[in-house]
């Protein structure tokens, strides 16, 4: 396919956004004239996600699967819907080769759903640290903080949480405690030192 017909596609894939939302007989027309399958998963999505019809989820996986950009595109689907359908979205994960995007997908699920227990399936340390971060600052949570993998990540969760608690003297020292455990687990000396120095500044 010529690479101008692929840039064609895929803003006619971007239209399709906005026409199905006035006229959908008029944006699937707009999608079958697609021909590259890239831009064709992107609409099937756009248009699933206006009528939140499985058959249009279907042809977007579908056709996310036979494009060059298989494992990208079947990430953003998942990033498009696990909020609002968990279990197909763990399904299209599962259906992700590479690591780095099969790992990006299950931490969008474990954000969006707060389903801790997807931990397990994420392999790459750093991505699962920063899902988790996020978690335990949303939620409030020590005890996921508590769970995050890599010693930096835990150490900044654990800092802002004893920010939140400023007011709870005792539960904020034994957070300052956790806090100087995990510095120290730290390799980088440069970050061991600016951890401190954020340390200080609520350790007061």
């Amino acid at each position: 396919m010529k690479k101008t017909n692929r840039i064609e596609d895929t803003k006619r894939a971007d239209f399709v956004e906005k026409v199905v939302k006035v006229d959908l007989r008029a944006a699937l027309k707009m999608v079958e004239e697609i021909e590259d399958f890239e831009a064709k998963s992107i609409a099937f999505l756009h248009v699933f996600k206006f009528t939140n019809n499985e058959e249009f989820l279907g042809k977007a996986i579908s056709y996310a699967i036979q494009c060059k950009q298989r494992d990208g595109i079947l990430l953003m689907i998942v990033e498009s819907i696990a909020r609002c359908n968990r279990k197909k979205a763990e399904k299209i994960a599962e259906l992700i080769q590479k690591e780095y995007y099969k790992n990006k997908a299950y931490a969008t699920i474990l954000e969006e759903c707060n389903a801790i227990e997807l931990a397990k399936k994420i392999t790459c340390k750093r991505i699962l640290s920063s899902s988790l971060k996020r978690i335990s600052l949303q939620t409030n949570s020590i005890e996921i903080a508590m769970e995050i993998p890599d010693p930096y990540y835990k150490a900044l969760a654990l800092i802002s949480l004893a920010e939140l608690k400023s007011d709870e003297k005792n539960e904020k020292k034994e957070i300052i405690r956790m806090i100087k455990e995990a510095i120290e687990s730290i390799k980088s000396e440069y970050l061991k030192k600016r951890l401190k120095r954020k340390l200080k500044s609520i350790d007061q």
